[in-house]
C-alpha cells in the first residue's frame, strides 16, 4: 500500500502525472498517466480536475481491491538527459549516413527523430527554421547546389554532398 497516494487532505498527490484537453464541444477531459483509464470531464478545467480527484480515489480504491499494482508517480528528477542506445549495427550504419547526408551529428540526427515521435514539433519546427534562416541569410542565392538523392537499391541512397561551385 503507497501512503504517499494522497495528501492530508485526500486530494491525489500533486507528482502525479495530470492531463487535461479541452473537448471541441466544450468542457474538458481529464486523466492521470499513471491510472490507466482515469478519467474525468467537466465543464471547466477546474471541475474536471476536481472530478479526476474524485475519481483517482475510486480507480485506487478498485484497483487494490483487485490486486492491481497502483504505479508511484513518475519521477522526472531522473532524467539526465543522456542514455545508452543499443541497435543493429546495419541501423547505425544507415543512421550515421543519413546523419552525414544531411550534415549533422548522429546525435542531434536521433534526438530529432526521437522528439518527432514523441510529437514535440515544436522542438523540430524551431530546429528547421535556424536551419532555414541560416541557409537564407548565411550564404548567397545559388552558392551552393542542392543535394540529388538517388535510389541504389531499395532502401540504399547514394547522395552527393552540398558543395560550393568549383570547390570540394
Amino acid at each position: 500500500m503507497n501512503d504517499e497516494l494522497f495528501t492530508t487532505e485526500g486530494r491525489l498527490n500533486p507528482r502525479y502525472v495530470r492531463r487535461l484537453v479541452p473537448d471541441e464541444g466544450g468542457g474538458y477531459t481529464a486523466n492521470i498517466h499513471e491510472f490507466p483509464g482515469c478519467l474525468a470531464e467537466g465543464d471547466t478545467a477546474d471541475e474536471a480536475l476536481a472530478n479526476l480527484d474524485q475519481a483517482a480515489l475510486a480507480w485506487v480504491s478498485a484497483a487494490r481491491e483487485s490486486g492491481y499494482r497502483v504505479s508511484e508517480p513518475l519521477d522526472f528528477e531522473g532524467a539526465s538527459g543522456k542514455i545508452a542506445l543499443r541497435i543493429s549495427k546495419r541501423m547505425h550504419q544507415q543512421a550515421a549516413a543519413r546523419a552525414e547526408l544531411e550534415g549533422t551529428s548522429l546525435n542531434q540526427l536521433i534526438a530529432v527523430a526521437i522528439a518527432s515521435y514523441l510529437g514535440q514539433q515544436d522542438g523540430v519546427a524551431r530546429c528547421l527554421d535556424a536551419v532555414r534562416n541560416e541557409l537564407t541569410h548565411g550564404m548567397s542565392a545559388g552558392q551552393y547546389r542542392q543535394t540529388a538523392v538517388v535510389e541504389d537499391a531499395p532502401g540504399e541512397r547514394i547522395a552527393t554532398r552540398l558543395k560550393k561551385p568549383g570547390g570540394s
